[in-house]
């Protein structure tokens, strides 16, 4: 029975060691990227012989580096607003007219973003009506009936 003890303990112990063997690695995997993500942003030819052999040797942190440089690029171009020619707009606009005419309902559910790209004044931007109120700036006067 004692011995039964002594086993249960050991194995508590090992699970400590390997949880902490987890966190220990967490911890040299953030500086290692920060490392990597520092090193990647330099030109190559500006890389010292160390810094490109720590690239060699962190392959698994340089793809993991790139990886999340490609989705925030990704992420930024979704959120590029871009426009359609006048022809192209046009022609979108008589198929939705179309549309509208001929349903019984409508519903229309919009982003934030197409308020702005009318014109509309943002709301929580950096300059946005909420932020500047918060701020005790005055909001100023929008005229949403003048057509640009």
């Amino acid at each position: 029975m004692e011995n039964e003890i002594v086993h249960e303990e050991l194995d508590e112990n090992e699970i400590e060691i390997e949880e902490n063997d987890e966190i220990s690695a967490k911890r040299c995997r953030l500086p290692r990227r920060q490392t990597v993500s520092t090193i990647l942003q330099k030109l190559e030819t500006e890389r010292t012989l160390e810094e490109s052999q720590v690239l060699l040797e962190c392959s698994d942190a340089v793809e993991e580096v790139q990886e999340r440089w490609r989705k925030r690029d990704e992420a930024k171009r979704r959120l590029e607003e871009f426009e359609d020619p006048q022809e192209i707009l046009n022609e979108k606009c008589q198929m939705l007219a179309q549309a509208i005419a001929q349903s019984q309902h409508l519903v229309v559910y919009t982003g934030a973003g197409i308020s702005t790209a009318a014109k509309i004044p943002d709301y929580r931007g950096a300059n946005g009506i909420w932020t500047r109120l918060q701020q005790g700036k005055d909001i100023g006067y929008t005229n949403l009936s003048k057509k640009y």
